[in-house]
């Protein structure tokens, strides 16, 4: 009975970290020198609500929702 339930605690450990897996992110390009000298204050604003978009949209998909339960089930 010891034996299976610390197969089916590693089985849920592997199956957890496997739904982890799932999600993607993408990247945020980094400015060239040539950018960040020749930029106007408007285009410093645009790329900094980029910027701060791409980091909300990240913590909103970092959040534990019910696409991850399905995720570690399936």
């Amino acid at each position: 009975m010891k034996h299976l339930s610390l197969l089916a605690v590693s089985a849920l450990v592997i199956l957890s970290v496997q739904g982890c897996a799932t999600k993607t992110y993408g990247r945020q390009g980094i400015l060239t020198s040539y950018e960040k000298d020749s930029m106007t204050c408007r285009e410093i604003e645009l790329e900094t609500a980029k910027v701060r978009g791409f980091i909300d949209h990240v913590n909103k998909e970092s959040e534990f929702s019910g696409r991850d339960v399905l995720a570690i089930i399936g």
